[in-house]
């Protein structure tokens, strides 16, 4: 049962979201306005809040950024509902700081479905979603995959309240565990080393090292040491979608035959790619690449990551040239190297920066 909070001036859609946030097994908690609503979330510390866009004297555009400034809320799932439903309002409910919108009109098992889901996996799973498994990759080094990969699954895990499993697929000495300021004593390899009949989640995750946010990665090798010759990722895989409702993957820049054989049963891929020509070059082929090998275009989700202060390539130019729409642009943060350094992830180092804030605005988007 999850303490829900609906801030909504609207008394019959109150009554009505009541009835059925308490037939679903949670706790709903009712107030009328924006000011009201900002009282509950100090009193009654909600584990998700549901707002309406139209009300007087605050929009829950306000509501949701006020919200968000509060100590210790930056994740706390927000779900904007309206009677407005053109594409515009959905993207400034995500601008705002939502985690999700959705317009009035649909019926309340689609509403209980998303709180489910945004809630995490016990409810999700009850509401029959499925679990995510998103990779992220390049064909060329040093624009960030390992940072993606890293900052999105801590942020996952805190807006869901919910243990969120990092794979770093990296054949020797990934970084995943140096941004997570972990020391792993087992690896991926220790995992691919068991027999073949014992591969389970509850196995899988003795092998995992936690991180105080909810995630749980399973390094690579740090050593130097020869794979067994059936990988079994698949399998893998398949163990921790039992486990886990996020699954995220640091991928390596060249696939292996059985890393390729994951394509087709991800959710998402992040093609990573930096505002300069040799990263431009290597997303074209990195995306006639993917699609070759199993991966629906629809699945590629490009993100553009300023890792330099140098003069950067239009958006408008890259996205021409990878006739895909970027999903986001993370401004340069200097404060990288800091965070790294001090084993932290950047939303946990710098939770204000302007790139840790484009991060948590794509992770919102990416699970809609």
């Amino acid at each position: 049962m999850a303490n829900i909070l609906i801030v909504d001036d609207d008394h019959d859609i109150l009554k009505m979201m009541e009835f059925a946030l308490k037939r679903a097994g949670h706790n709903p908690i009712i107030t009328t306005s924006g000011e009201a609503g900002l009282k509950q979330i100090k009193e009654a510390s909600p584990d998700l809040i549901i707002v309406d866009i139209m009300m007087p004297e605050m929009t829950g555009y306000e509501f949701t950024r006020q919200v968000r400034d509060l100590p210790g809320q930056t994740n706390l799932p927000i779900l904007i509902y309206s009677a407005r439903f053109q594409p515009i309002d959905r993207q400034t409910a995500l601008d705002a700081g939502a985690s999700a919108y959705m317009p009035k009109n649909v019926a309340p098992p689609e509403i209980i479905e998303k709180v489910n889901e945004l809630l995490g996996p016990d409810s999700s799973q009850a509401a029959g979603v499925k679990s995510q498994t998103i990779a992220c990759f390049s064909f060329r080094g040093g624009v960030g995959i390992t940072t993606m990969a890293v900052n999105l699954a801590v942020i996952f895990a805190l807006a869901r309240k919910t243990p969120v499993c990092l794979t770093d697929l990296n054949p020797l000495a990934g970084h995943a565990s140096l941004m997570l300021g972990l020391r792993p004593q087992v690896s991926l390899l220790n995992v691919l080393a068991l027999p073949g009949d014992s591969l389970s989640g509850q196995v899988v995750k003795d092998y995992l090292a936690r991180h105080t946010s909810g995630v749980q990665l399973l390094a690579s090798p740090l050593i130097p040491a020869e794979y067994p010759a059936n990988h079994r990722l698949s399998d893998l895989f398949q163990a921790l979608q039992t486990d886990f409702s996020f699954n995220l993957i640091d991928m390596p820049h060249y696939l292996n035959d059985d890393q390729l054989a994951l394509l087709p049963g991800l959710s998402k891929l992040i093609l990573v790619l930096a505002p300069d020509v040799p990263s431009l070059q290597s997303a074209v082929a990195a995306i006639k690449y993917l699609t070759q090998h199993g991966l629906s275009r629809d699945k590629i989700v490009p993100i553009l990551n300023h890792n330099s202060s140098m003069p950067a390539l239009p958006a408008g130019a890259i996205q021409n040239s990878i006739h895909l729409p970027l999903a986001e642009a993370i401004p340069y943060e200097p404060e990288l190297p800091a965070a790294i350094k001090a084993g932290k992830p950047l939303v946990l180092y710098a939770p204000k920066s302007p790139a840790a804030a484009a991060l948590a605005k794509f992770a919102r988007a990416l699970i809609q």
